[in-house]
């Protein structure tokens, strides 16, 4: 539990079970949001329920009953592939409900061979999807029927993702590590450099933007493989975008990097199962492009609270750009609080939990 989109929506999820007044439990491999949990009052037990070893998991799945025996277990959720081998056959044994999340659209792989390791998450007494278009894929890919698919989307931390909470001395930092001209405006792709993210639409986008206009820089933020960010940056190059694109290590404060940014890109090729950085993003007031396929498209309202573009269309997206960046202060400021209004009703860990909370408690009736 390090810190990713499933293991932060686990600790909120876990928190929430704790403060309404039943024993959270959090089985994991552990990591920095594992050790935390304790802080909340919420127990973490380390075992390797990531494990794709057969031995390994009928081992778990032993470990796991006596732990249902001991904690008085009622329920076991299991988020992700590997952990749902030993639940599954824990609550089977165990005879308690066995739930599962799909956080993504898994792959099937070369002739569907992935189809029969990745079933097992369809095994939920509950089966819940992150968005409605993870739920039509896992309706349509395992033989569920769509109206047995919970959906409960993410949410984001309003206690840190708050504009009014991020310090003059945090945007400093970022501003210092950007390092990019006063009176620009700032356009930031937060993203892993894979090639999914679609890095290089995003680049050949803004090289044409910069054909018609030089009043803005951007930022590539995220983790990088060597070899896939050396073929960045010689895009970069090629591209003649060395003076407006500046690639930055990940950020351990991104309420402070959205502040900081104008807009906030997603460019990519595949469909996200939610999209929480654009989410994010929305709550901390800004402009963001997103693609108009998968999760991101459930989050924005198209020209209201931000811009769709065709995926994978590089006409598309520097289309949304130029409008983006065309926009006046009032114009950008309507948007902005629009975005905000549309995160709190919408897409909060509060609301999320509630659901979560809600379907726990019709389970155990």
């Amino acid at each position: 539990m390090e810190g990713g989109g499933v293991e932060r929506d686990t600790f909120h999820t876990a928190i929430a079970i704790k403060e309404a007044g039943f024993n959270s439990i959090v089985i994991s491999n552990g990591g920095v949001l594992g050790e935390r949990l304790g802080r909340f009052g919420v127990l973490h037990i380390n075992l390797p329920v990531h494990t794709k070893n057969p031995f390994k998991i009928y081992f778990n799945h032993k470990k796991l009953v006596k732990l249902i025996e001991k904690y008085k277990i009622n329920i076991l959720h299991a988020r992700s592939r590997a952990p749902a081998y030993s639940a599954y056959y824990a609550c089977k044994k165990a005879k308690i409900p066995f739930l599962t999340t799909f956080h993504g659209c898994h792959k099937l792989g070369l002739f569907g061979l992935k189809e029969k390791y990745n079933s097992i998450m369809a095994k939920g007494d509950k089966v819940i999807a992150v968005s409605d278009f993870v739920k039509e894929y896992v309706a349509n890919n395992y033989k569920i029927d769509k109206d047995e698919i919970i959906v409960i989307k993410d949410g984001v931390d309003l206690n840190i993702f708050d504009p009014d909470k991020v310090s003059t001395e945090r945007k400093i930092q970022v501003i210092e590590s950007f390092n990019i001209e006063d009176g620009k405006t700032i356009i930031t792709m937060p993203a892993r450099f894979t090639k999914i993210k679609g890095h290089d639409l995003f680049l050949k986008a803004i090289a044409d933007i910069k054909k018609i206009r030089n009043d803005f820089a951007c930022v590539l933020l995220g983790k990088a493989k060597k070899k896939y960010k050396k073929n960045i940056i010689k895009l970069i190059k090629q591209l003649d975008l060395e003076d407006v694109v500046h690639i930055r290590e990940q950020s351990n404060d991104m309420p402070a990097v959205y502040s900081c940014s104008d807009i906030i890109v997603s460019s990519s090729i595949v469909p996200e199962a939610f999209g929480l950085t654009i989410a994010e993003a929305q709550s901390m007031g800004r402009i963001v492009i997103a693609p108009d396929f998968g999760g991101t498209a459930e989050i924005v309202n198209n020209n209201v609270d931000g811009f769709l573009f065709e995926m994978g269309n590089c006409d598309s997206l520097r289309m949304a750009l130029n409008k983006a960046l065309s926009m006046n202060l009032d114009e950008r400021k309507i948007m902005s609080k629009k975005a905000i209004d549309n995160i709190k009703n919408n897409f909060t860990i509060d609301v999320s939990n509630e659901k979560s909370m809600k379907l726990y408690k019709d389970i155990l009736k």
